[in-house]
């Protein structure tokens, strides 16, 4: 089962890399199946294993926010 496999629009998120923010789209049936909204202003696509859009990170890197490392 993938990390977001149960993810809700709305629910509180953070990154390694851009730090907290908000699931405002839920796709299961996309290969980038969140958008993350993060309270720097900038939105973000990600797989259903947190792992972000961009071709040098292959690793999760979104985390629930109360589970973030």
């Amino acid at each position: 089962m993938a990390y977001f496999e149960n993810a809700q629009e709305g629910d509180r998120v953070e990154c390694t890399i851009y730090g907290k923010g908000e699931i405002i789209m839920v796709c299961k049936d996309c290969k980038y199946s969140l958008m993350v909204l993060f309270d720097n202003g900038k939105d973000i696509p990600y797989s259903i294993e947190g792992v972000p859009a961009m071709d040098e990170h292959s690793e999760q890197t979104l985390f629930y926010e109360s589970e973030a490392k």
